[in-house]
């Protein structure tokens, strides 16, 4: 259900119909309320499903992937069995050390917080071990977390428990209290960098991890792109190309789940990263794996001096 000033929008695996308010079995928040008056004929293809095709490299299976995936975000429902964090990051890493990023990884989660009550966090000033308050601004009424552009030490391990069970919240001057896991908001994560985990099986199943694909950069943008900016330039007729679009995506979900991504540059990069880049290049160059163990042997000794 997405809610607006003329209805709310029921979205099933296969139809979307608006019903009156009086009709939806239960209770909302009064920001809830997309400020728009959704119609179902005015349906056109919206620049943002173009924007998401170009960072997708064009490529129907990675579109699905990243449709699928913001579907996931949108869907209020929690299940224990499909407890993921999504992770929006470059398919192209710099190593040099400074971030580029400019691919659209943070007008993705824009587009999120329009169409769901999210809450949003610069992941920048993120200081989340040292600060005990940090859920204090989470209602139980949020959907998604946000955590756009996190550090290159932001540490995934801290919110395991957050995915996979309550939340814990914390107010100045006031009592603790929980929010049970089917309330709890789901994750969303951007990054410049691979976002580092504990590793192993306890990590990989609680990520979700998308490569964007660099069609925006610095020098090519997407004001460059469709001569305007997303979202804030938009009329009425544009905004609601837009939601019903994202609708669609949920729609898409419910059909088929999450579609998961074939990785890309994924392995080699959090190995870059772990280690270091001279270090995978010199590993290119040097370390063979054989079909058979015993057609190649390497003398440690003589690869360490290397």
């Amino acid at each position: 259900y997405f809610f607006f000033r003329n209805g709310v929008l029921k979205v099933t695996p296969n139809t979307m119909d608006i019903i009156d308010y009086n009709d939806y079995p239960g209770y909302i928040h009064e920001d809830q309320i997309i400020q728009h008056d959704i119609n179902l004929e005015n349906n056109q293809q919206s620049e943002f499903d173009e924007f998401l095709k170009k960072v997708s490299g064009n490529d129907e299976a990675r579109y699905q992937s990243l449709t699928t995936a913001i579907g996931y975000l949108l869907h209020s429902y929690k299940d224990l069995a499909l407890t993921k964090a999504i992770i929006l990051v470059d398919e192209e890493l710099d190593f040099s050390g400074e971030a580029n990023g400019g691919t659209g990884k943070s007008i993705i989660a824009k587009a999120v917080q329009y169409m769901t009550s999210s809450i949003f966090k610069d992941g920048k000033a993120l200081h989340h071990k040292s600060n005990r308050f940090f859920y204090q601004d989470i209602n139980l009424y949020h959907r998604v977390l946000i955590i756009d552009d996190v550090n290159v030490d932001f540490e995934f391990e801290i919110f395991y428990s957050v995915i996979t069970g309550e939340m814990q919240v914390e107010e100045k001057y006031k009592a603790a209290y929980k929010i049970p896991f089917e309330l709890t908001p789901k994750l969303l994560i951007t990054s410049n960098y691979m976002v580092k985990g504990s590793g192993g099986n306890s990590d990989e199943r609680r990520r979700i991890e998308i490569e964007i694909f660099p069609f925006y950069k610095r020098d090519f943008t997407p004001i460059d792109d469709f001569k305007h900016r997303l979202f804030s330039d938009w009329k009425q007729e544009e905004w609601n190309h837009f939601f019903i679009g994202m609708a669609k995506y949920c729609q898409n979900y419910l059909r088929s789940g999450i579609v998961y991504p074939t990785p890309i540059n994924l392995a080699e990069n959090k190995l870059k990263q772990n280690t270091d880049q001279s270090f995978v290049e010199f590993a290119d160059l040097n370390l063979i794996i054989p079909t058979d163990k015993d057609s190649n042997t390497l003398n440690k000794a003589t690869l360490y001096d290397d």
